[in-house]
């Protein structure tokens, strides 16, 4: 990858971090990860296990860097109980033991198969989450499409079927954008369909918004009151 790939890259970064996380990408192993230091927000960090996350998140302050970097490197490295019981224990133990065992509400990670199953790399979301997000941005965000788009439609100085398509756009945006989250299970390169569909929609409401509150607000301010059909073939 070349130096202008990788300014792309870095650029649009902050748009991939919510769905390819809700997506269950693997973060660790995308190129996006390698740009952008996902551990630094646990909530998105879906690709890591629960103890990275805690090590880079409200853990960080409780143990040195170079400490707590061997432990993620032990994690990363398959959290071997050989390494555990030689070097990773002692660690924990001194940083961490004093909490884990005298609180019950936290888990004894001073035991092995404790700390083991914290060390395991969360997964993606499962079917049933995604459907129930998927139907709640589906319906939710369709709803208020639906009503700009009314709005929209009462305005002036749009040829019937160019406005026609503009209120379709956001929708099948819309669509393109729920689809690739399906899509990006199966291939992280589908990450671009929800890239180009939320900028799509986004930027097709903004111009219905903006027009429809220019013509309301701004227009009789002016003295330009319309009294044209608003569904008349307009050429102005």
């Amino acid at each position: 990858m070349n130096n202008h790939q990788n300014a792309i890259f870095h650029q649009i970064t902050n748009f991939l971090k919510t769905p390819l996380a809700l997506l269950g990408v693997d973060l660790k192993n995308f190129q996006f990860n390698k740009i952008c230091h996902f551990a630094n927000h646990p909530y998105l960090c879906k690709g890591l296990s629960k103890l990275e996350n805690k090590l880079n998140g409200s853990m960080k302050d409780k143990a040195p860097v170079k400490e707590r970097l061997k432990i993620i490197n032990w994690v990363k490295h398959g959290a071997e109980q050989q390494r555990w019981e030689n070097e990773i224990q002692l660690i924990v133990l001194k940083r961490c033991a004093s909490c884990h065992i005298s609180i019950p509400a936290l888990p004894n990670i001073t035991k092995f198969e404790v700390i083991k199953g914290l060390a395991i790399t969360d997964g993606a979301v499962d079917i049933s989450s995604l459907t129930r997000i998927s139907h709640i941005h589906l319906f939710g965000i369709a709803f208020i499409f639906f009503f700009v788009g009314l709005i929209f439609s009462l305005a002036t100085g749009f040829n019937k079927w160019l406005k026609a398509t503009v209120i379709f756009t956001p929708f099948a945006f819309l669509i393109l954008d729920v689809s690739a989250w399906w899509l990006t299970r199966i291939d992280p390169a589908f990450a671009w369909l929800v890239i180009i569909g939320g900028f799509g929609y986004s930027l097709t409401s903004t111009i219905m918004i903006s027009t429809s509150l220019y013509q309301m607000w701004i227009m009789p301010w002016r003295g330009k009151i319309s009294h044209k059909n608003a569904w008349s073939n307009d050429s102005n």
